[in-house]
């Protein structure tokens, strides 16, 4: 038995009543036959099934969220916008501090131009990092897939490959569950 969200038509295999999304009240459902159970059961009414009554507190989900930085699902067209964005944003701060250094005499503009680059690299790959991580959870895969974003050829699966339908171990689809 699992229960089923009656608005977001997201699963959980735990005993809570309300969508921790969405907050819907949660319907029992036989995990043998689909059926809905209406009353507390040992058995499904429709196909005789045994219904686990036993169940687990833990979350279904390993998405993990800190503060405002989540690691949940990310579909692919924020992911397009927010890598596109991102790059952009990093080519127009690398162009100033060419500038910057290109026309200095002084030493210590040189110094704070490659300062600022630097940072700005390092933001940025963080950034990259955050937003395939969400990918490769959106994809059901684990955050160690997005080390395959730093090969040129490879990175274009997380742009072009669709995720997984539905509920998976890291949240709710991203396309199914809008805010």
């Amino acid at each position: 038995m699992h229960m089923l969200c009656t608005r977001c038509e997201l699963s959980f295999k735990k005993e809570i009543h309300f969508c921790p999304y969405c907050g819907s009240p949660l319907q029992a459902i036989c995990s043998s036959c689909g059926r809905a159970i209406e009353h507390p059961a040992h058995f499904c009414p429709g196909c005789g099934a045994s219904l686990d009554i036993s169940y687990s507190q833990q979350p279904n989900t390993i998405g993990v969220s800190k503060g405002s930085i989540t690691f949940q699902r990310m579909n692919r067209k924020p992911y397009f916008w927010y890598s596109m964005g991102a790059s952009v944003a990093l080519s127009l701060v690398t162009k100033f501090c060419e500038k910057m250094i290109e026309h200095t005499a002084s030493s210590t503009a040189f110094w704070m131009g490659v300062i600022i680059c630097v940072v700005a690299c390092c933001i940025f790959t963080c950034f990259s990092v955050w937003l395939t991580i969400r990918r490769s959870h959106d994809l059901g895969k684990s955050a160690w897939f997005a080390v395959l974003g730093f090969i040129p050829i490879v990175s274009l699966y997380f742009f072009f490959k669709k995720g997984t339908t539905g509920f998976n171990p890291y949240g709710p689809d991203p396309l199914k569950h809008s805010v």
